[in-house]
């Protein structure tokens, strides 16, 4: 199983900031099952135009991250709704 870290942008920052204490539970946790996946582009969406991968969190949320496999990094990008994701 790979040890993968996470790096947010401050797009990423701010948004987590605003999205409320429930949401912020719950992308946090999605955020801990990628970090233990072997590889965490099968959980996600590759989003061709956003050339990153999309994470379906609930039924609303999404959160778009990029993987650095050379750092075993997961940059994440966004965490908003669906709508307003991409």
């Amino acid at each position: 199983m790979a040890d993968w870290t996470t790096r947010s942008e401050a797009t990423f920052d701010s948004q987590f900031k605003h999205i409320g204490h429930v949401r912020q539970l719950r992308v946090s946790k999605a955020i801990d099952v990628l970090t233990a996946s072997a590889d965490p582009a099968i959980l996600g969406k590759y989003k061709k135009h956003a050339a990153a991968f999309a994470y379906e969190i609930g039924r609303s949320d999404r959160l778009l991250y990029r993987l650095d496999r050379s750092r075993n990094e997961i940059v994440l990008l966004r965490v908003c709704d669906h709508k307003s994701v991409y």
